[in-house]
């Protein structure tokens, strides 16, 4: 692709060089540390329902939960949420 089509991501610091392969390894740290972070809000949300429940306020209470559309996980080696 020409290099126009490219751009860093803005929104992460990575020790990748730019418009290149990612090293197996390297996808692998990548992937893990964004996997523990989903399981991380996870955790926080079902210990927050719990809360809720807890103080009787449940059934009083709307949980609105909402996200973007996500990291690129290296699929054709992109990364982060940035796409042209």
């Amino acid at each position: 692709m020409p290099m126009v089509a490219w751009h860093k991501p803005s929104n992460v610091a990575f020790t990748t060089a730019f418009n290149v392969t990612c090293p197996d390894e390297t996808a692998q740290i990548y992937r893990r540390a964004y996997y523990a972070s989903v399981a991380y809000q996870d955790y926080n949300i079902g210990r927050l329902l719990v809360t809720l429940e807890e103080l009787g306020a449940a059934k009083e209470t709307i949980v609105v939960v909402f996200g973007d559309h996500g990291w690129h996980l290296g699929e054709q080696d992109t990364w982060a949420k940035m796409t042209k």
